[in-house]
């Protein structure tokens, strides 16, 4: 038996949202309950992350069919709709949860178990937000939820003074609101318009704990949104509405002299340890546990995050997407934390831009597939990546089919 374990990688669990930019990050629930049917089929366990972590530090990997389910970013269907679908089949995962997007509520609201018994209909059930403390306890005191760390803000900063874009109707700038009203972020899952100052410049960015922040002048923003609200507001964004944005800019410049900063290297230091320390001081005082795994938001990691994790405790965290294909990063890793490299549970994905997209999720028997070529046995892994590579090329020639022409 092989002992490499899959660690596969969620999001949402449910009913995909056409109104929610990254509805690509939703696995449909009745194709994840076609996996899990087939791991109980082929006698797989599950572990968690924290299960995980202590094999490997007592240096026993697991003797079996193992696979890790990880969900990131702790979104209200993680309750709804995978918690009871884990627990139907006697499954266990990983919540990496985000503390500032915890929702106030104080209750555990309904989900498929509901649904079951006859309390609730399925299509009544709510599936937009993000989960509350006592769902986190519960599906730790029923042994299928493990919580662990995702950082505080899951966000991303200004790091320079270049306009990249400017905030209009449609857009995919949902950070942008999260950074202004910090104390809505449990119930903007998607961006609430009213929120939205139209016409805020959107400078580049990057993840939180990746890079320093830059901090803009506030009177560009304020120019720019009493110039849109003055000519039409949200009705304003027609044709060449940008041409007209980047000239404000310049008549703004002419009269105000660019006066934003960044974070010195103590400042970024000091912001990401609090990022760090805040998120696992939170979460294990309100779950009364010991947090040890940290899930590093969106990717976005630096070489100082990494030191700064091992300094306050994490003792695992997980191997980045961009530090697979460029290992430069692994050399400055701390040796004391273990890194964890997952895998995503979509056997096809397509952009349109930086957020938005679409997935086509695993079904129950290529999912299986996809773990067998993960663990490496052959011939199985084999004829596993040949046959996901063919499924995998016939969706990218029917998506350029039915792409329009230019």
């Amino acid at each position: 038996m092989s002992n490499r374990v899959p660690i596969i990688m969620y999001h949402s669990i449910g009913v995909v949202n056409r109104d929610w930019n990254w509805n690509r990050l939703t696995c449909p629930y009745e194709v994840f309950e076609s996996q899990l049917l087939w791991l109980k089929k082929k006698r797989f366990r599950t572990l968690t992350a924290s299960q995980y972590l202590d094999a490997l530090k007592q240096g026993v990997p697991p003797d079996g069919d193992f696979v890790l389910l990880t969900f990131d970013d702790g979104y209200l269907d993680n309750w709804v709709f995978a918690f009871p679908l884990l627990k139907k089949y006697g499954f266990s995962a990983t919540f990496f949860v985000s503390p500032e997007f915890v929702d106030p509520t104080a209750e555990c609201r309904p989900n498929l178990e509901d649904v079951w018994v006859g309390r609730e209909k399925a299509e009544e059930l709510p599936c937009h937000g993000f989960l509350s403390w006592p769902e986190m306890r519960e599906m730790e005191r029923q042994g299928v939820g493990d919580v662990q760390s995702h950082a505080l803000t899951h966000t991303w900063y200004p790091t320079g003074k270049r306009i990249v874009d400017f905030r209009h109707p449609g857009d995919d700038h949902l950070w942008v609101t999260w950074n202004t009203h910090p104390e809505k972020k449990p119930f903007l899952q998607m961006d609430d318009h009213k929120l939205v100052h139209w016409g805020a410049p959107v400078y580049e960015s990057a993840k939180s704990l990746e890079a320093r922040r830059y901090f803009p002048e506030a009177g560009l923003d304020g120019w720019l949104t009493e110039y849109v609200k003055d000519n039409g507001g949200e009705s304003f964004f027609k044709e060449n509405w940008r041409d007209a944005l980047f000239h404000q800019v310049e008549v703004y410049h002419r009269r105000h002299p660019v006066q934003g900063h960044s974070e010195t290297d103590k400042e970024f230091e000091a912001r990401i340890r609090s990022e760090l320390k805040g998120s696992k001081e939170a979460l294990e005082q309100r779950l009364g546990k010991r947090v040890k795994v940290l899930c590093w938001p969106g990717g976005g990691v630096s070489p100082a995050a990494l030191r700064i994790a091992a300094e306050e405790g994490y003792e695992a965290s997980t191997l980045t997407s961009r530090e697979r294909e460029g290992p430069q990063e692994r050399n400055v890793q701390p040796a004391s934390m273990i890194r964890l490299s997952r895998t995503g549970a979509a056997l096809h994905g397509s952009r349109r831009n930086k957020s938005s997209g679409r997935s086509v999720y695993l079904s129950g028997r290529l999912f299986l597939l996809h773990l067998y070529h993960f663990q490496g046995r052959q011939p199985r892994a084999l004829l596993s990546r040949i046959r996901l590579a063919v499924c995998r090329r016939l969706l990218q020639i029917r998506d350029s089919l039915a792409a329009p022409k230019a």
